[in-house]
């Protein structure tokens, strides 16, 4: 009865983990993403499961308990993955927010390139042609400010999600 004891206490330290499987993962997105959130709302959930998994990483592969060996291998590659599957869920709006702002840059760029491409016959096409180039040049710091967000989006996703997900 006493090794029974001694087994439950230790089975209730994996209780913290629980939450993994038992909330609602799209229901608990939902409300995140309700709030809004910035890309720095978006790193500091994805740290929060990297530091859950280094946690479950740790945990010993087995425990003795008098003559019992609790052997916890299986239980310790179920909650890595699900773990990970919170993070993919979380980077995945990451990763569409990315795509998004990549597309409005290229879509720019592309319209730009077909209007400087324009073949110039009369003077209204040389006034045409000029004003893209003016309108190239007051956009052409905004540019940089443009596409810094979208590589730290994509550094981030690089740090915190397993290999694959952002392709």
């Amino acid at each position: 009865h006493g090794t029974k004891n001694l087994v439950y206490e230790y089975l209730k330290t994996f209780r913290k983990y629980d939450w993994l499987w038992k909330d609602d993962k799209e229901m608990t997105y939902r409300e995140f993403v309700r709030k809004n959130p910035t890309i720095s709302s978006f790193e500091k959930e994805l740290k929060t499961f990297m530091a859950i998994e280094e946690e479950i990483e740790a945990i010993s592969s087995s425990h003795c308990i008098g003559a019992l060996m609790l052997v916890t291998t299986n239980l310790k590659i179920q909650l890595r993955n699900e773990c990970r599957q919170w993070k993919v869920l979380y980077s995945s709006k990451v990763h569409e927010l990315a795509k998004e702002k990549t597309y409005d840059v290229f879509e720019y760029m592309r319209m730009t390139t077909n209007k400087l491409n324009r073949k110039v016959d009369s003077l209204d096409d040389l006034k045409f042609v000029m004003n893209v180039l003016k309108d190239i040049r007051e956009r052409e710091s905004n540019i940089e400010m443009e596409i810094a967000p979208i590589m730290d989006m994509y550094a981030m996703l690089e740090r915190y999600v397993p290999g694959g997900i952002t392709d």
